[in-house]
């Protein structure tokens, strides 16, 4: 049987054609369009099967998990096509800082350069290379490399790392939509609120299976005051599944609730 040595191999420039993935998609996708793995069709006892894809949506919990690739070219539904892991990509960067700032998934497959309304996490896939508008900017799609936000430090002798500032707009029924905490366990550092209602009053509560994990009282502040967690419910507090507000005590809880956590070990 003929063999294949390395150095035939030719280094790939805006992709690698040895790391091509050969899957089934879905719904009809795009050409550089992100997918993640939903499923796996055909194989047996010893084969494992091909695999399926479907677009990418941080806003869609059923579409946040998982490999995540970026289209070759177009595949239509049903169809079999080639997705890639890492790849560089034409973009609109121009209202970017830097090179090298975080590029993350957008809700459909897209790439932008912040986290879209409803985010349910970050997503973060890339990096920016060049700054430019279309046509001249470009981003380096590669989901698994690492992120400098993600690197551990320490401090006082313990070690956190993956810090991450997570933002809800609660009503003045105490509720709020997404972001949801996830990537969990994680275990809170911090919490405070920023009061939007005419005339705030009551508590706004963090709250996962195993209940209240934090409360922000929002009594006795005015419009615009900054408020902060109790210590008391503020510390070693763990979030153990998908996190959501919820009124604590009741009045007017419109807020913008901030929550930092870390990586809970």
């Amino acid at each position: 049987m003929p063999s294949i040595k390395n150095k035939w191999i030719k280094p790939g420039v805006d992709f690698n054609y040895a790391t091509g993935v050969l899957v089934q998609a879905s719904e009809d996708i795009a050409r550089n369009q992100m997918v993640v793995v939903t499923g796996v069709t055909g194989g047996d006892a010893t084969n494992g099967g091909m695999l399926v894809v479907s677009i990418a949506d941080v806003t869609s919990a059923t579409r946040v998990q998982g490999q995540v690739f970026i289209s070759k070219n177009a595949i239509p539904s049903g169809s079999r096509g080639v997705v890639l892991p890492w790849r560089t990509v034409p973009m609109d960067t121009s209202t970017a800082l830097v090179v090298g700032q975080d590029v993350f998934c957008g809700s459909t497959g897209n790439l932008v350069l912040q986290p879209p309304a409803g985010a349910i996490v970050f997503g973060k896939v890339g990096t920016v290379a060049v700054i430019g508008a279309a046509g001249v900017g470009r981003v380096l799609f590669a989901p698994n490399a690492g992120s400098s936000r993600d690197q551990a430090a320490s401090y006082d002798g313990n070690t956190g790392g993956g810090v991450q500032l997570w933002e809800f707009t609660v009503s003045n029924a105490g509720t709020s939509g997404a972001p949801r905490l996830a990537l969990l366990p994680l275990r809170i550092i911090d919490a405070w609120a920023i009061a939007t209602a005419a005339v705030p009053a009551g508590a706004v509560d963090l709250v996962d299976s195993a209940g209240t994990v934090c409360r922000v009282s929002l009594a006795g502040a005015a419009t615009g005051d900054i408020v902060r967690a109790s210590a008391a419910l503020n510390t070693d507090m763990v979030f153990t599944n998908t996190v959501t507000t919820a009124p604590g005590i009741a009045g007017n809880m419109a807020c913008k609730l901030y929550v930092m956590t870390i990586p809970n070990a």
